[in-house]
Protein backbone atom coordinates (compact mmCIF):
# COMPACT_ATOMS: atom_id res chain seq x y z
CA UNK A 1 0.00 0.00 0.00
CA UNK A 2 1.51 3.25 -1.12
CA UNK A 3 0.52 6.64 0.25
CA UNK A 4 0.96 9.49 -2.12
CA UNK A 5 0.68 13.08 -1.10
CA UNK A 6 0.38 15.82 -3.57
CA UNK A 7 2.16 19.06 -3.06
CA UNK A 8 -1.13 20.90 -2.48
CA UNK A 9 -2.12 18.41 0.25
CA UNK A 10 1.25 18.87 1.92
CA UNK A 11 0.87 22.67 1.85
CA UNK A 12 -2.65 22.48 3.29
CA UNK A 13 -1.35 20.23 6.09
CA UNK A 14 1.47 22.69 6.84
CA UNK A 15 -1.02 25.58 6.90
CA UNK A 16 -3.22 23.67 9.35
CA UNK A 17 -0.24 23.00 11.63
CA UNK A 18 0.81 26.66 11.39
CA UNK A 19 -2.76 27.76 12.26
CA UNK A 20 -2.79 25.49 15.32
CA UNK A 21 0.58 26.89 16.47
CA UNK A 22 -0.70 30.43 15.94
CA UNK A 23 -3.86 29.77 17.96
CA UNK A 24 -1.78 28.33 20.82
CA UNK A 25 0.57 31.32 20.66
CA UNK A 26 -2.33 33.78 20.77
CA UNK A 27 -3.91 31.93 23.72
CA UNK A 28 -0.65 32.14 25.68
CA UNK A 29 -0.23 35.84 24.80
CA UNK A 30 -3.77 36.66 25.94
CA UNK A 31 -3.23 34.71 29.17
CA UNK A 32 -0.12 36.75 29.87
CA UNK A 33 -1.90 40.04 29.12
CA UNK A 34 -4.80 39.51 31.53
CA UNK A 35 -2.88 40.38 34.74
CA UNK A 36 -1.59 43.48 33.02
CA UNK A 37 -5.11 44.52 32.10
CA UNK A 38 -6.24 44.04 35.69
CA UNK A 39 -3.44 46.26 36.98
CA UNK A 40 -4.21 48.77 34.24
CA UNK A 41 -7.77 48.95 35.51
CA UNK A 42 -6.47 49.67 39.02
CA UNK A 43 -4.11 52.32 37.67
CA UNK A 44 -6.91 54.01 35.74
CA UNK A 45 -9.12 54.08 38.84
CA UNK A 46 -6.29 55.69 40.82
CA UNK A 47 -5.74 58.18 38.01
CA UNK A 48 -9.44 59.06 38.11
CA UNK A 49 -9.17 59.76 41.86
CA UNK A 50 -6.01 61.82 41.37
CA UNK A 51 -7.60 63.87 38.62
CA UNK A 52 -10.57 64.51 40.90
CA UNK A 53 -8.20 65.58 43.69
CA UNK A 54 -6.32 67.84 41.30
CA UNK A 55 -9.60 69.38 40.15
CA UNK A 56 -10.58 70.01 43.77
CA UNK A 57 -7.13 71.45 44.44
CA UNK A 58 -7.42 73.87 41.53
CA UNK A 59 -10.84 74.97 42.73
CA UNK A 60 -9.47 75.44 46.26
CA UNK A 61 -6.52 77.44 44.95
CA UNK A 62 -8.91 79.71 43.07
CA UNK A 63 -10.94 80.28 46.24
CA UNK A 64 -7.78 80.85 48.29
CA UNK A 65 -6.40 83.35 45.80
CA UNK A 66 -9.72 85.20 45.87
CA UNK A 67 -9.65 85.33 49.68
CA UNK A 68 -6.04 86.52 49.77
CA UNK A 69 -6.81 89.16 47.17
CA UNK A 70 -9.76 90.36 49.20
CA UNK A 71 -7.65 90.43 52.39
CA UNK A 72 -4.88 92.42 50.69
CA UNK A 73 -7.43 94.82 49.22
CA UNK A 74 -8.88 95.35 52.70
CA UNK A 75 -5.40 96.02 54.05
CA UNK A 76 -4.69 98.48 51.25
CA UNK A 77 -8.00 100.25 51.92
CA UNK A 78 -7.23 100.47 55.64
CA UNK A 79 -3.78 101.88 55.03
CA UNK A 80 -4.99 104.33 52.37
CA UNK A 81 -7.88 105.62 54.42
CA UNK A 82 -6.42 108.15 56.77
CA UNK A 83 -8.50 107.10 59.76
CA UNK A 84 -5.58 107.05 62.12
CA UNK A 85 -3.11 104.62 63.50
CA UNK A 86 -5.70 102.70 65.55
CA UNK A 87 -7.84 101.89 62.52
CA UNK A 88 -4.74 100.96 60.50
CA UNK A 89 -3.51 98.57 63.20
CA UNK A 90 -7.00 97.11 63.45
CA UNK A 91 -7.11 96.61 59.70
CA UNK A 92 -3.68 94.95 59.66
CA UNK A 93 -4.72 92.64 62.49
CA UNK A 94 -7.95 91.76 60.68
CA UNK A 95 -6.04 91.01 57.49
CA UNK A 96 -3.47 88.90 59.34
CA UNK A 97 -6.30 86.96 60.98
CA UNK A 98 -7.91 86.39 57.59
CA UNK A 99 -4.67 85.15 56.07
CA UNK A 100 -4.06 82.82 59.03
CA UNK A 101 -7.58 81.41 58.58
CA UNK A 102 -6.88 80.83 54.90
CA UNK A 103 -3.65 79.00 55.75
CA UNK A 104 -5.46 76.83 58.32
CA UNK A 105 -8.07 75.92 55.71
CA UNK A 106 -5.28 74.97 53.32
CA UNK A 107 -3.63 72.76 55.95
CA UNK A 108 -6.99 71.09 56.64
CA UNK A 109 -7.46 70.39 52.92
CA UNK A 110 -3.95 68.95 52.66
CA UNK A 111 -4.63 66.74 55.70
CA UNK A 112 -7.86 65.48 54.11
CA UNK A 113 -6.08 64.77 50.82
CA UNK A 114 -3.35 62.81 52.59
CA UNK A 115 -5.98 60.90 54.58
CA UNK A 116 -7.82 59.96 51.35
CA UNK A 117 -4.53 58.81 49.78
CA UNK A 118 -3.77 56.70 52.86
CA UNK A 119 -7.24 55.12 52.74
CA UNK A 120 -6.86 54.40 49.02
CA UNK A 121 -3.49 52.71 49.61
CA UNK A 122 -4.92 50.70 52.48
CA UNK A 123 -7.85 49.50 50.33
CA UNK A 124 -5.50 48.66 47.46
CA UNK A 125 -3.22 46.58 49.70
CA UNK A 126 -6.07 44.44 51.06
Amino acid sequence: MTVTLTLSQLLVGLLIVAAIVLVVFLAVAVAKLLPGLKSLSSILQDAEVLVGDAKDGVANVKVTVGKVTKAVDNLADEVDSKKGIGATISGVAHTATSIMGILREREDREYERERREFERERRRNK
